[in-house]
């Protein structure tokens, strides 16, 4: 179980990271205005933040999936909340919008004030604490929760790595891939909403 949580946190955050936003594109400017050892030791910095934050959301979810009154109700919200994130991806995200102003001090520090701005971190990291002890994938014991939210910060990492090794492709020359990055993320999301749907008409 504790290499499942591992594994879920890392996929879960790679995953979720993969469209550009506020870190990874101060990460990917990060390497091309300073070098790639800034970038990473930047993305470092956002990563142990992240650990952090995945810890305090995975806590809450233990909490709420102990109402049992609220399992049912938490399953057919997600399921409008997976359609939402699907058709966000799918229809309105990648649209133009400005650039990311450029962040100074040091690296590291740089990183964690970063991605504390990112309190949209905390919902997401709850939404899907709640979604696996819900449908039984992954019981969110203290331990499970340690190594998921250490999952989370290593892929948040490794894939800030990434966008600091492609910068300069990924911001110039690779909208293509950026769009399609998209897609995939909408029918992933569009995927689980249909897989949660299925599971509640089982109980009727």
């Amino acid at each position: 179980m504790i290499l499942l949580a591992l594994l879920s946190g890392f996929v879960l955050s790679f995953v979720g990271s993969l469209p550009p936003g506020i870190i990874s594109l101060s990460v990917a400017k990060q390497s091309m205005d300073k070098g790639l050892r800034s970038a990473i030791i930047l993305g470092l910095g956002a990563s142990v933040v992240e650990f952090g934050q995945a810890f305090i959301s995975f806590q809450f979810s233990a909490w709420i999936s102990k109402a049992s009154q609220l399992k049912t109700t938490f399953q057919w919200i997600s399921i409008v909340v997976l359609i939402l994130i699907g058709g966000y991806f799918m229809f309105f995200a990648g649209k133009p919008k400005n650039d990311t102003p450029p962040n100074d001090g040091m690296d590291f520090l740089s990183g964690m004030g970063i991605s504390l701005l990112n309190v949209m971190a905390y919902p997401y990291w709850a939404f899907y604490g709640t979604y696996m002890e819900v449908n039984h994938w992954l019981s969110l014991s203290l331990i499970n929760i340690v190594f998921l939210s250490l999952g989370v910060s290593l892929g948040t990492w490794i894939l800030l790595i990434v966008y600091a090794r492609l910068a300069k492709s990924i911001l110039s020359g690779s909208s293509w891939l950026i769009e399609k990055s998209y897609q995939i993320l909408a029918v992933f999301f569009f995927g689980l909403g249909a897989w949660q749907w299925i599971q509640l008409i089982k109980l009727f």
